[in-house]
């Protein structure tokens, strides 16, 4: 009953030509990789579901929502599947994953989850199948307990059952591509390696709960709607807009760290085409409101929530895709794309001549005008993933809303560590020069370390040297102890510590060049170990082990406020 599997995603990748990487469209090779395995995936969900956990005390008590078991294959799990595209998909079609169980199954369980196919010829193949690696088992309801039906009265969701198994599609991944969007059609390749499964029925998704004993999923807390909580979704819509095409993403994520927050605010005289004004303005004035103030004007998220069906479909579209910048007298003026490029234009000259003038003083300015301050270094300039990998350290509430007070802190911290490569580039002076001025003070107690890595501390720093994309590109690396004598790091050595210190250093795989017994010869020692202490990697061949020494280094950095 097996057929020959498709191709998947690592036998198109050794199927590609090598000059591919190369075309339009193609991964840049600055571009952070981001782990799509499922074991990898599927530990970043397990913080994610902790908040819903039940103590078995309260289970009886619990107010539970309609829920299905959804189960990912072991070829979904173990193959080169974007198992981190799967679960953004499902997550984003109103499911919410509440908990879910990571295992491989035995052969007992695979029998009591199939035990209406038990008596078919194919059932052995399904034993192989569902045994042969792990399984991801989720518990799914829906992500919202209501709706809004055309009328406006709130009604109830389909069941999620069901909701699931029009996701998943037929069986047969052949008909289910019938249904574009069917993850059995898409991933499945047979009827055995169709990829998901679903519950039937409710009566079955609770006995399929109880036999893996996961706990039970909670009511989701009341949505508020909170000026000081931000979506992701808003961050991004900000972050890149419809246009420009290439805008200046890590300059507005900095406009969001010293001007912000951002929420899903619009004007109604700008953000509205003209028949949606007229409805609007007829919706205020019934209730009370006669817009003689500017701020009457503004339209925040739960208004457009509340009355979404009386825009046409170009404003929802704006709605959706767009976050403003609002500024101006009685917040009512939406900077433009234009004003938002001067104000980071502005924001990184007066930043960059404020740590010029500690290094240079009043030669700082000269020095400025040297160089074109609209074009940022490479290292500095940061991608979605970059974005997504720098406030991934934030928690979220169960709406991925992010503290605005929390994500400030990060991002200024990482301007901070952007501002300083791009003096040192321009200066041409070691990055680790720059001191980190939250640690000066520093005294190594554990209550301060505390309140050093805690967003919502005002002592918040990140104990990193070098801005995100330096950071990716050496992360992978090999890592191997070389070179971690503390002379390594001294300035300057005395005769007697070359004396000492020589022979221990010899027995490094970097050798020295004069026999450290030869007292006759101490200048010839004292050059060796100035070229072991400032890394002198042109005269290293191997490029292997250039970048092992260089990632040693930076290593040895972070240790010291490890």
């Amino acid at each position: 009953m097996k057929n020959a599997k498709k191709p998947n995603e690592k036998d198109k990748k050794a199927a590609a030509k090598p000059g591919d990487k190369n075309k339009k469209g193609a991964k840049q090779e600055d571009e952070p990789e981001i782990d799509d395995s499922g074991p990898h995936v599927f530990k970043i969900l397990a913080e994610e579901v902790k908040k819903n956990y039940i103590p078995e005390n309260k289970i009886e008590k619990a107010k539970l929502l309609d829920y299905t078991i959804g189960i990912l294959h072991p070829d979904i799990i173990t193959e080169s599947i974007p198992c981190r595209k799967i679960i953004s998909t499902i997550q984003s079609n109103n499911f919410n994953i509440f908990n879910f169980l990571f295992k491989t199954l035995t052969k007992e369980e695979v029998k009591n989850l199939y035990f209406k196919h038990t008596t078919k010829d194919y059932f052995p193949d399904i034993v192989d199948h569902m045994t042969c690696g792990p399984v991801a088992i989720l518990v799914l309801t829906n992500k919202e307990d209501t709706y809004l039906d055309e009328s406006g009265i709130k009604t109830y969701y389909d069941s999620p059952v069901q909701r699931w198994k029009e996701m998943i599609g037929d069986k047969d991944p052949n008909t289910a591509k019938a249904d574009e969007n069917a993850l059995r059609g898409k991933y499945g390749t047979d009827l055995i390696h169709n990829g998901f499964w679903g519950s039937d029925n409710t009566s079955d998704a609770y006995r399929e709960l109880s036999m893996f004993m996961m706990p039970l999923p909670a009511v989701p807390p009341k949505f508020v709607y909170d000026e000081n909580l931000i979506k992701l979704k808003t961050i991004m819509n900000f972050l890149l807009p419809p246009k420009p095409d290439h805008p200046d993403i890590s300059g507005r994520l900095d406009l969001i760290g010293k001007y912000g927050p951002i929420m899903d605010y619009h004007i109604l005289d700008i953000c509205l085409c003209t028949n949606c004004r007229k409805v609007i303005k007829d919706i205020l004035k019934s209730k009370g409101i006669k817009m003689k103030k500017a701020s009457d004007k503004i339209l925040k998220e739960e208004f457009i929530n509340e009355n979404i069906k009386s825009f046409c479909d170009k404003c929802k579209e704006h709605f959706n895709k767009w976050t403003h910048l609002i500024s101006g007298y009685e917040g009512t003026h939406v900077s433009t794309n234009e004003e938002i490029d001067n104000m980071i234009h502005e924001m990184n000259e007066n930043d960059l001549l404020e740590i010029l003038k500690a290094e240079k003083g009043t030669s700082a300015k000269t020095i400025l005008t040297k160089y074109d301050i609209t074009k940022p270094p490479n290292e500095i300039v940061y991608t979605k993933n970059h974005i997504l990998k720098l406030i991934s350290m934030l928690h979220v509430d169960y709406y991925d809303r992010y503290n605005f007070a929390e994500l400030q802190n990060v991002i200024m911290e990482d301007r901070r560590i952007r501002m300083n490569f791009w003096v040192s580039k321009m200066l041409k002076k070691p990055i680790e020069q720059f001191p980190n001025p939250k640690l000066i003070n520093f005294n190594g107690e554990e209550k301060q370390l505390k309140e050093m890595k805690n967003p919502k501390s005002k002592d918040f720093t990140i104990l990193r040297k070098n801005p995100i994309v330096v950071v990716n590109k050496d992360r992978n690396i090999i890592k191997k102890t070389v070179l971690q004598h503390p002379i390594l790091q001294k300035d300057k050595l005395t005769d007697h510590e070359i004396t000492v210190k020589v022979e221990k250093l010899s027995q490094r795989n970097i050798g020295l060049v004069t026999d450290p017994g030869t007292k006759s010869v101490g200048a010839d020692i004292k050059n060796n170990m100035i070229l072991l202490r400032n890394y002198q990697l042109e005269m290293i061949k191997s490029k292997e082990a250039q970048d092992e020494i260089k990632k040693e280094r930076e290593r040895l950095e972070l240790l010291k406020y490890q």
